[in-house]
């Protein structure tokens, strides 16, 4: 009897791991493990030009026709600017898909896109970018797009 109440608990315990259930990272504070790496995701919201100070519209101006981003540190949380640059037409948009903290590193996903041929588009210069506004991130930032291209700073 000892020996096979010994043989069920052994089974019990080892089950998980002959399975391949495991206690799911991320759900104790620490961030999601991917390959022995924390990562963190991090909550952003969108802000709108007309919500920044004259400065930074300014300086918006200057750089919103070059494919590129710049940051502001602003009360513990960071203004990220990212700009596809000066497009022919309309129907070029940009938008922040996701901002993680990976061990240290500010990685920001965002998503491009194109109008397709034959699409009715403005026929007019554009210059599309997004403004997103984040806390708990390092000005370490590694930017790109959904293809792997890589935005550097203004």
């Amino acid at each position: 009897m000892r020996n096979f109440i010994i043989f069920a608990l052994t089974a019990l315990l080892a089950a998980p791991a002959i399975s391949g259930c495991t206690i799911p990272e991320g759900e104790n504070g620490r961030g999601e493990q991917i390959h022995g790496i924390t990562v963190n995701k991090i909550e952003f919201e969108k802000i709108k030009l007309e919500e920044l100070s004259p400065d930074k519209k300014s300086v918006i101006e200057k750089v919103k026709g070059i494919r590129g981003y710049y940051t502001w540190e602003e009360d513990g949380s960071f203004i990220i600017f990212i700009a596809s640059g000066k497009k022919p037409t309309g129907g070029f948009s940009i938008d922040v898909k996701s901002i993680e903290d990976i061990e240290g590193i500010t990685r920001i996903l965002v998503v491009e896109k194109s109008p397709a041929p034959g699409d009715m588009v403005t026929m007019a210069i554009t210059y599309p970018y997004v403004i997103v506004k984040a806390r708990g991130i390092t000005d370490n930032f590694n930017i790109e797009n959904t293809k792997g291209e890589k935005f550097t700073k203004l």
